[in-house]
């Protein structure tokens, strides 16, 4: 039996393949269809099936994520992934982590189902167990931007979004929902490079059109990109780009930086591709740092995990300017937003609005409330076909200080609330406020705006290995038949190139170490690993890269 998650993205539409019984995952990228976004789906989903050997029929469930949902037409994908012969369940995925069925999500405002960013942190929750990590950052870069969140003590970290009154399937639902928190820096790999008014060197906002692509997709694309600067660096090899799937132009990027950044800067084209990806790390590590700052003193540090197509290119650099030791590259790790639709749980959530201080809240009524909210959420469970038996509840309030607008999301201690609770609900919103940067005054009184009760199913739990793409059991090879060979490649800071082995990642063996530097190539992803740091891959081949500091 199989599960298939899907996350279409902004460039890529990606598909990870879950065998249920084993674990073992086999993975899938296609080009985003963006005028038709179920055309890239079906395709993707096509290519992987018969790559696999799987039929439609043996797929039991498709979590599907997407920040581009309400360019969707969901009935219509469904529709035509039954005539493929698919019959199992399909799910969405929300910005608060978690799966709804579609006749659920027609209810959901479009702002909750934008959902690809929330993918990225459940799996960085998912990978933080597997690593090990109480505390962990996740950064995944893809064509558009780079998304960071904060896993503590293995669980993502929510803040409130504000509905806007007529955003579409607001309805009478609450002005307020809880989504992952996930700090967005404006930079990826279709990110331009130019020169502003004042002749400095610029990465980003603006991004090339996912049609023209970088200059070195060949597809029309003129202006220099991030992608395009990894590729004239030796970062990223010529054919073997998504599997090989497009070939890249190295003479038509180092043609376009040359013209558009070097010359007119006065310096070579492999400084200027360094500038542009030295601006990139700085920004994107001044957005970690700030979140870092959400850890107190006496949390352990947090690790990194480096997911997305563009993570693991930037992994190492990140991590020495934010002095963390340890990065995780995951199995999967280009495509870990669809893993992360994988690993989320099937739930409902209800909110209520209910204004009380919780000095004279009226505890029996909260507590039956909340039990009828449960029950509602249940039954919806029931309603799409799940045993509700497994269930588990969890309750949550939305509140602030009196006179304060900023409101905040508490959980709520297990069992009957009342005034012996009260010590423990201030306990989660001081400790919450404070992580906001904000003070919180003794004595002050805290109320209650709204309340929360989320019922979900179990998720799903697996040691994740992955499926060689033609001998599906295959692991490994003799000494050094993972190496492919050598190339060119500019490190930062070193105006001199090194000849740099490059390794295959899906003919590593389990337990074997690499010193940098050295690259790794598989489908989806590229890591760089620098000099004088060290990467070994587990028994389920995943990668951990003890950085130079």
């Amino acid at each position: 039996m199989y599960n298939l998650g899907i996350d279409i993205g902004n460039t890529f539409t990606d598909f990870v393949l879950l065998e249920t019984l084993s674990g073992y995952l086999a993975f899938g990228k296609t080009l985003t269809t963006h005028d038709d976004l179920t055309q890239g789906v079906l395709v993707g989903f096509d290519e992987l099936l018969e790559r696999n050997e799987v039929e439609a029929l043996e797929i039991h469930a498709i979590h599907l994520g997407s920040m581009l949902v309400d360019q969707l037409d969901i009935a219509n994908l469904q529709s035509r992934l039954r005539a493929l012969d698919f019959r199992g369940q399909f799910w969405l995925m929300t910005a608060g982590g978690w799966l709804v069925a579609p006749e659920e999500a027609r209810q959901l405002p479009a702002a909750q189902l934008r959902s690809s960013s929330a993918g990225g942190a459940m799996a960085g929750a998912f990978f933080s167990h597997i690593g090990r990590y109480a505390n962990l950052l996740t950064i995944d870069i893809g064509g558009a931007n780079a998304e960071l969140s904060l896993i503590i003590q293995h669980k993502p970290q929510f803040i409130l979004k504000s509905l806007a009154p007529n955003e579409p399937g607001a309805g009478n639902r609450s002005a307020i929902e809880p989504v992952i928190e996930v700090v967005d820096v404006s930079v990826g790999g279709r990110s331009i490079i130019y020169l502003n008014e004042q002749g400095e060197l610029r990465v980003g906002p603006d991004i090339v059109l996912p049609e023209f692509g970088p200059v070195c997709y060949n597809k029309g694309g003129t202006q220099p990109t991030l992608t395009d600067a990894s590729l004239v660096l030796g970062y990223l090899g010529e054919r073997f780009f998504l599997g090989g799937v497009i070939e890249l132009n190295r003479a038509a990027a180092v043609k376009a930086i040359n013209e558009q950044i070097a010359r007119p800067l006065g310096m070579s084209v492999e400084e200027a591709a360094m500038a542009a990806h030295r601006q990139v790390n700085e920004q994107i590590a001044a957005a970690a740092r700030q979140l870092l700052t959400q850890l107190s003193p006496e949390q352990e540090p947090a690790e990194l995990v480096a997911i997305g197509g563009g993570g693991p290119v930037h992994a190492c650099e990140l991590a020495r300017q934010l002095r963390i030791s340890e990065v995780m590259v995951p199995v999967g790790a280009g495509v870990t937003s669809a893993l992360g639709c994988l690993v989320a749980p099937v739930a409902t959530a209800r909110i209520q609005e209910y204004f009380s201080s919780l000095d004279t809240t009226d505890w029996g009524f909260l507590n039956e409330l909340l039990r009828q909210i449960a029950d509602e959420g249940r039954a919806a469970l029931q309603q799409a076909g799940l045993d509700v038996a497994a269930a588990t509840v969890e309750r949550a309030g939305f509140m602030r200080l009196l006179g304060i607008a900023e409101v905040v999301y508490v959980t709520l201690p297990d069992g009957e609330l009342g005034p012996d609770s009260l010590p423990a609900i201030r306990e989660v919103f001081v400790a919450e406020y404070r992580r906001r940067g904000r003070f919180v005054v003794e004595g002050r009184t805290i109320e209650a705006v709204a309340w929360q009760v989320l019922v979900r199913m179990p998720a799903l739990r697996f040691g994740p290995r992955r499926v060689d793409a033609f001998n599906k059991y295959s692991i490994g090879g003799k000494d050094f038949s993972a190496l492919k060979g050598y190339r060119q490649v500019y490190y930062l800071g070193d105006p001199v190139p090194c000849a740099c082995p490059i390794y295959d990642r899906h003919r590593i063996r389990p337990n074997d170490t690499l010193s940098g530097p050295v690259i790794i190539e598989e489908d989806e992803t590229t890591i760089v690993i620098e000099p004088k740091t060290y990467v070994r891959m587990d028994t389920n081949r995943n990668l951990f890269i003890n950085v130079r500091l």
